[in-house]
C-alpha cells in the first residue's frame, strides 16, 4: 500500500467506505499477527459451529470476505490467505437449496469488492465438483446463469462435469442453443465420444 500526496503530507490515512469490523480484524492481524477470534475460525476453541452443533450458514461467510476484501485492498497476502482458507473451509459444510439465493448474493458482494474473483470461483467450482445437485440448482437461479454466461472456459467446465444431471433441463437445453460449441460438447460427453 503506497500513501501519497496530501494523506502523507498531513499523516492521516482515509480508509474510506471499507467495512469497520473487517478494519478493525486487519489492525488487530497488524499489530497482533492474530485473526480474528471473533470469527470463529476452525482452530478457535470457542468454535461458536461446535458449540451450536449446526452447520455454518451463508451470512457468517461474509465477514470473512470483508476481511479477505481489505487484506487483499491493503497488500496483506498473509491475512488475505488465511480469511481465504476461512472461506473455502466454511464452504465444505454444503449449501441446501435454500442458501442458493444468498449464495448468488455472496458471489456477487465479492465481485464488487476487492477480492480477485478466481479465488471465489475456486471456492464455487470445488463446492460443485463435490454435488451436481448444487451446480443443477445454482443453474436455475438468473444471477448463476449470467454470471457463467460471462465466464466461457468455467461454464464450458462445469457444464461438461454435471450434463447428466443437467440434460433433462428445460432452461439447460435452452442456455445451449445460443451456444453451439458447447452443444457439441455436451453431446459428445453424453453420447461417450469424449473423454
Amino acid at each position: 500500500m503506497k500513501v501519497e500526496g496530501e494523506e502523507l503530507a498531513q499523516a492521516v490515512l482515509e480508509l474510506g467506505n471499507d467495512d469497520p469490523v473487517a478494519l478493525h480484524g486487519l489492525f488487530r492481524y497488524i499489530y497482533t499477527a492474530q485473526y480474528p477470534p471473533e470469527l470463529h475460525t476452525k482452530e478457535g476453541w470457542d468454535n461458536p459451529y461446535r458449540r451450536r452443533k449446526s452447520r455454518p450458514r451463508l451470512e457468517d461467510w461474509d465477514a470473512h470476505l470483508d476481511l479477505l476484501s481489505v487484506a487483499s485492498k491493503y497488500e496483506l497476502p498473509d491475512l488475505a490467505k488465511i480469511a481465504l482458507n476461512q472461506l473455502e473451509w466454511l464452504s465444505t459444510f454444503g449449501v441446501g437449496a435454500e442458501d442458493v439465493p444468498k449464495l448468488a448474493k455472496f458471489v456477487e458482494r465479492a465481485e464488487n469488492s476487492d477480492v480477485d474473483i478466481k479465488h471465489i470461483e475456486n471456492i464455487l467450482t470445488k463446492r460443485w465438483a463435490a454435488s451436481s445437485d448444487l451446480f443443477a440448482r445454482c443453474f436455475k437461479n438468473e444471477y448463476f446463469r449470467s454470471w457463467l454466461a460471462l465466464r466461457p472456459a468455467l461454464r464450458t467446465s462445469q457444464f461438461l462435469s454435471h450434463v447428466l444431471v443437467l440434460n433433462a433441463d428445460p432452461e439447460f437445453r435452452n442456455f445451449l442453443k445460443d451456444d453451439h460449441e458447447l452443444a457439441i460438447k455436451c453431446v459428445d460427453k453424453l453420447t461417450g465420444r469424449s473423454a
